[in-house]
Parts: structure tokens; C-alpha cells; sequence
């Protein structure tokens, strides 16, 4: 429970003391931070991407970190290339989420500002985290001393994953609750979806993501939904990828100061389990041609659709699922393909295409889903063994593996009043 966190964290208030946890106040940091969690496949980097681009336009300069369990992240690379070609614009924090490496997300902060200078940042969490604002937010201020603005949270929702939660609820009620083909019922265990409960109840703003794919009543039905399980919350209806409404909510988040009413209760015994029922992998290999060059793009699509319909096949339920192949010959700085699937039924797709064929290229992968880690490994490889087209790889980094407990590195307890 609770409790036992408390014995291994910093108890602090919020409103007390501004020590670094190091006896002195380090006051480096300035400038506005926007944290934009939310569930895996919700849409984060989608926005983030698209947030980046509008600040630039307006005339700001945008820093993003990136955060993962494990390393090569597929967010990193693509958040260079939103970067417009300044690499050190982009930083990550990997080896666990943001509330276990507080001191590397501060450090993370501390670099981007003396390199860059940015003047907001934009922070993406590993999309199975919750209790951010009392682990991450309120600690850069009350623990480390840092003087951002820091804007309302932000929870990016995935529109037909929000949709789906709520029908099947309203299923499983009924008696009506279905079967995958693996055996098990569709949709995320309890466990899981306790930690995606918790993201919604923690937020100050919710971006509701991908309206464009639900019809109209379906969208105005979740809508309803959302307002009245959430009343004090401003929510926002947004398609990052066509970057409608995000001009809003960016204006909102620019305009407007964090002020939680209330710190949330977790139970971390139930988080943990919901971690640990998660499975995760990422690699990554070099692809080469084995004659003509290929056409990066319909390679990486067709990998994505063997690989998701081999995951479905076995009754593995997709949380999310990322990859980018990025050129190293004929080099192309500025060029990379990414391909998404974000749960299951809904086909991979890409959502960054490269546009040229190439002859040797970088593939990253990252999978998460509600399986043993062991299997996801073994999927991979056997669709990268069976690659589509006049190509090959070789594999380099692999890791596969379970989120372990969350273990809070300081945690706020009590609002001051």
C-alpha cells in the first residue's frame, strides 16, 4: 500500500522547503513545463510533435524529453526529426519512468537549458505511469528547486480505446463480454486498467485524441461520458495527426498555471501489479539490402502488419507497438519512417513515411503489450527472419523484460493550504 512508499521516499509538502535533496537550491531551471501523459498508443508523441512545430512557428523554442523503461526509443529519434535537425533539442531518460529517475529528469532539464535554452519543455512519460504530479511535478519545484512554470497535466486519451473501455463495461454488465482468439477476453486485465483509471482521475486537462475516427454519436456518447465522470476537468477534443484543435489546448496549457485541488491516492500493490502484467521489448537491427534497394516504407509496413497479426493470433492484447527505419545509405539526416499500431483490430499504420528506397537502414522496436516479454522477443524475431522483400537484418540491442515495481524517488504527500 501507500504506506510502505512513504517509508522509502522523500515525504515532502508541496509549499515547504525548496531543498535540491542535496543541501543547496539550484535555480537553473526556467521556463514553462508542459507534461503530456497518457496511455500507451493515446497519441503523446503525435501531439507533442505537433505542439513543437506551433511553438516554433510562434516564435518559441521547444525542448523535449522522452521517457522509457528500456533504451532505443522510437520517440527519441522521432522527436529530432519534429526538432527540426537540432538533436540536442531532444533529450531521454530510460531505465525507468520518470517518478524512479527524478534526478535524471532533472538532469535531462539542466542540459536542455544550458544547451538550447529552451523556454517551454515538453515532457512525455512512459505511458504506464500515474502519480505524477505528486512524484514528478510538485518535486522540481519542492525538492529541487527549480523556478518553471508549470502548466496544468495533461492526459492524452485515445478516442477509440476510451470508447472501447467504456462499451466494455457497459458489456461485462450485461453478460455480453467476448473471447479473443488466444483464449482470453478482449481488452486489458483490471490490473491494467487500473493504472489507465488513474492517469484520467490525475489529470487537469483532458485531450480527447483521434476524435476524426469515431461517428458522431459515438464521439458525442464519450464525451457525455467523460464530462460526467470527470466534471472539474476542461476537456479538449483534438486529431494530433491532423493537428485540428491542438492550437487550443496548447493555448490553454501556455496560459494557465498547475493547481492541483487535491493530491490522488494509489494503491502502489495494485499499480505494480498492472506494470507487471505489461510486457516489453525493444531492439534494434540494421537492415540491408541483399540486391536493389528497397522501399523502406512498404518494408517497415508489412514487418508492422506480420508481426501485429502474429501478436493477435496468440491472444497477446496491444498496448502499443512503434518502429522507425532510418536511413544510413544513401544518408538522409532529415528522413526516417515510423509505423503505429495502438491496439488490437486496428491495423498498423504509418505515421511518418521516409518517401525513397535505400539500400541500408536502422530499424528500432518498440512493443508493448499484455504478454510474457519472452513471447513478444520470440514474434520479432521470427518476423525479422522472414522479412518481406530483398532485405536482411542483423540484430544489435535486445530487450525484453517486465516493468518493475514503481519505486518513487521523492513523492509529495500532503498540498499546502
Amino acid at each position: 500500500m501507500i504506506s510502505k512508499v512513504k517509508r522509502k521516499t522523500d515525504e515532502k509538502v508541496a509549499g515547504g522547503s525548496s531543498s535540491n535533496g542535496r543541501g543547496r537550491v539550484n535555480r537553473r531551471g526556467n521556463g514553462r513545463v508542459l507534461l503530456i501523459g497518457g496511455f500507451l498508443g493515446a497519441g503523446k508523441t503525435t501531439f507533442i510533435g505537433t505542439a513543437a512545430k506551433r511553438l516554433g512557428d510562434r516564435g518559441s523554442r521547444p525542448g523535449i524529453i522522452t521517457n522509457d523503461q528500456g533504451d532505443g526509443l522510437v520517440d527519441t529519434a522521432l522527436g529530432e526529426f519534429f526538432s527540426a535537425g537540432e538533436p540536442g533539442a531532444v533529450k531521454q531518460v530510460t531505465g525507468g519512468c520518470f517518478c524512479c529517475r527524478a534526478d535524471a529528469l532533472v538532469s535531462a532539464l539542466d542540459d536542455l537549458a544550458e544547451s538550447h535554452h529552451p523556454d517551454v519543455y515538453l515532457i512525455e512519460p512512459v505511458g504506464s505511469c500515474t502519480d505524477l504530479m505528486a512524484t514528478v511535478l510538485l518535486p522540481l519545484r519542492e525538492i529541487y528547486g527549480r523556478e518553471f512554470d508549470i502548466s496544468p497535466m495533461a492526459v492524452v486519451i485515445d478516442a477509440v480505446r476510451a470508447e472501447a473501455v467504456y462499451a466494455s463495461r457497459t458489456a461485462s454488465r450485461d453478460g455480453k463480454r467476448t473471447r479473443a482468439r488466444g483464449g482470453r477476453s478482449p481488452g486489458f486485465s483490471k490490473e491494467v486498467r487500473y493504472i489507465y483509471g488513474k492517469q484520467l482521475e490525475e489529470a487537469e486537462v483532458l485531450v480527447l485524441n483521434k476524435v476524426d475516427l469515431l461517428s458522431a454519436p459515438a464521439r458525442e456518447r464519450l464525451r457525455r461520458a467523460l464530462s460526467d465522470a470527470f466534471p472539474e476537468k476542461r476537456l479538449f477534443e483534438i486529431s494530433a495527426r491532423e493537428g485540428t484543435g491542438c492550437d487550443e489546448v496548447l493555448d490553454h496549457l501556455l496560459g494557465e498555471t498547475s493547481s492541483p485541488p487535491e493530491l490522488m491516492a494509489v494503491d502502489y500493490d495494485e499499480y505494480a501489479e498492472g506494470e507487471a502484467k505489461l510486457g516489453w521489448y525493444n531492439s534494434d537491427a540494421t537492415v540491408h539490402a541483399t540486391g536493389d534497394d528497397f522501399d523502406a516504407d512498404r518494408l517497415l509496413l508489412a514487418l508492422a502488419r506480420a508481426i501485429q497479426s502474429q501478436l493477435e493470433s496468440e491472444g497477446a492484447e496491444l498496448a502499443h507497438f512503434k518502429m522507425s527505419l532510418k536511413p544510413l545509405w544513401p544518408r538522409d539526416p532529415g528522413g526516417i519512417a515510423v509505423v503505429n499500431a495502438v491496439r488490437n483490430g486496428a491495423k498498423a499504420e504509418l505515421s511518418q513515411r521516409l518517401g525513397r528506397r535505400v539500400l541500408v537502414a536502422e530499424l528500432l522496436v518498440n512493443l508493448r503489450a499484455e504478454a510474457p516479454p519472452a513471447t513478444l522477443q520470440r514474434i520479432v524475431a521470427e518476423a525479422l527472419a522472414a522479412l518481406p522483400g530483398p532485405a536482411r537484418t542483423v540484430l544489435g540491442d535486445r530487450a525484453a523484460f517486465r516493468p518493475g515495481r514503481p519505486e518513487p524517488q521523492h513523492r509529495i504527500t500532503t498540498l499546502a493550504s
